[in-house]
C-alpha cells in the first residue's frame, strides 16, 4: 500500500492516493488489527505518507493559486490558443475530459510525464502506474486502479487527475459539476485536505504565503517587462544603424536638408522644455507613460486572477472547516 500511494503521488493522482491512505488507515484501526505487531511498520509508513501527501497537495494548491500549475487558468488559456498540442502536458489538458476507456488503452508502457504522446494527445504512463501496478480487480477495494471494470460507468466526464480514483459521492459531484477545469482541480485539492483533516493547517500556510508571494509576483513582472523593453530598444537601435549604413552612400548629397531638420527638431524640443519641465517622453502621451500603463495593466490583470483563486479556495476551505466542526460535534463523529 505505501508503494502504491507513492506511485499515485508521482503520477499526480492525489485524490486516489488520499482515498487509498484513508481506507488503509481505517482498515488498520479495525478491532483485532491494532495489536498485530507485524502491522506496526505499515502503520508507521502510512503516518509518514500522510505528512508527505499534505505537503504535496499544499504545493500543488500553492502553484494553482498563483496560476503556475498544470491545470491553472493561464496554462489552460495557453493551450486553447494553440491549434496543435505540442507536449505531454498540452495533450493531457486538451484531452482531460476524454472518456477513460479510450485512454486506458494508450497509457500503459511509459511514464506519462516523460513518454511520447499517443495519437489522441495523451502521453503514455508507466507500467507501475495506475494501470497495471494495482494488481487484479479483486484488490480494487483499496483504490488506485484505473483498469477497473466499472470505470466506464463513472469516468465519461471525469478529469484525468481523478481517473484513478475509486467512484464515490465526490467523483459523482465532479462529473455533474458545471465548472471550469481549474476550479474542479482546486475543489479536488481542498477535498483531499479535508479527508486528511488538514484544512486548518493548509489555511494557515496559505495566509502566511500571500503577502511575500504577491510581492515576488509583482517584482518578477517588473523585471520581465524591463528585460523585454531593453531587448526591444536594442532591436530598434540595431535596425536604425543598419538603415543608416544602407543609405550612407547618399548622405553627402542630402546633407543640408537633414542638418536643417535636426536644427528645427532641437529648437522645438528646447521650446517645449522651456514651456514645461516635463519632457515629451514623460508627458501623458509619452512613451514612458505608455510603458508604465502597460506594465500596471499586466500586473493588475495577474493579481485579479490570483485573488479570484484565493476567494474560490477560501470559500471551499471555510465550507470544509464548518463541515468538519459539525461532524465532530455529532455523537457519531
Amino acid at each position: 500500500v505505501p508503494a502504491r500511494i507513492e506511485n499515485l503521488m508521482a503520477e499526480k493522482q492525489l485524490y486516489a492516493a488520499v482515498q487509498l491512505h484513508v481506507q488503509s488507515m481505517l482498515m488498520l484501526e479495525r478491532e483485532g488489527l491494532q495489536a498485530v505487531g507485524a502491522l506496526q511498520d505499515v502503520r508507521s509508513d502510512l503516518t509518514k505518507l500522510r505528512g508527505a501527501l499534505f505537503y504535496k497537495i499544499l504545493e500543488e494548491l500553492h502553484c494553482h493559486l498563483y496560476n503556475n500549475g498544470e491545470y491553472s487558468l493561464v496554462t489552460l488559456s495557453m493551450v486553447d490558443s494553440e491549434d496543435i498540442p505540442t507536449s505531454g502536458a498540452t495533450g493531457r489538458l486538451v484531452n482531460s475530459m476524454q472518456p477513460l476507456s479510450r485512454r486506458t488503452m494508450s497509457i500503459k508502457g511509459e511514464n506519462h510525464f516523460s513518454g511520447p504522446a499517443t495519437a489522441d494527445g495523451i502521453t503514455k504512463t508507466s507500467s507501475v502506474g495506475c494501470s497495471s501496478f494495482d494488481g487484479p480487480d479483486d484488490d480494487s477495494s483499496l483504490g488506485g486502479g484505473c483498469g477497473r471494470k466499472d470505470s466506464k460507468s463513472f469516468s465519461c466526464e471525469i478529469p484525468i487527475f481523478l481517473s484513478c480514483a475509486t467512484p464515490d459521492e465526490f467523483l459523482e459531484s465532479m462529473r455533474k459539476a458545471d465548472a471550469p477545469l481549474n476550479v474542479k482541480y482546486l475543489r479536488t485539492l481542498v477535498q483531499c485536505l479535508s479527508m486528511l483533516r488538514k484544512v486548518a493547517a493548509a489555511g494557515a500556510v496559505i495566509c502566511q504565503r500571500v503577502r511575500p508571494t504577491i510581492h515576488d509576483v509583482i517584482t518578477s513582472k517588473i523585471k520581465s517587462y524591463a528585460r523585454e523593453a531593453s531587448k526591444s530598444n536594442i532591436d530598434k537601435v540595431a535596425k536604425r544603424t543598419a538603415s543608416d549604413l544602407s543609405h550612407s552612400h547618399g548622405a553627402v548629397t542630402c546633407y543640408q536638408l537633414p542638418k536643417q531638420k535636426k536644427k528645427n527638431e532641437a529648437s522645438t524640443l528646447a521650446t517645449q522644455l522651456v514651456a514645461s519641465p516635463i519632457s515629451p517622453v514623460m508627458a501623458p502621451t509619452g512613451d514612458a507613460q505608455h510603458a508604465a500603463s502597460q506594465l500596471l495593466g499586466s500586473i493588475f490583470e495577474c493579481l485579479v486572477g490570483i485573488l479570484e483563486n484565493h476567494i474560490t479556495v477560501g470559500e471551499l476551505l471555510e465550507q470544509k472547516s464548518s463541515t468538519d466542526v459539525d461532524s465532530v460535534n455529532t455523537p457519531h463523529g
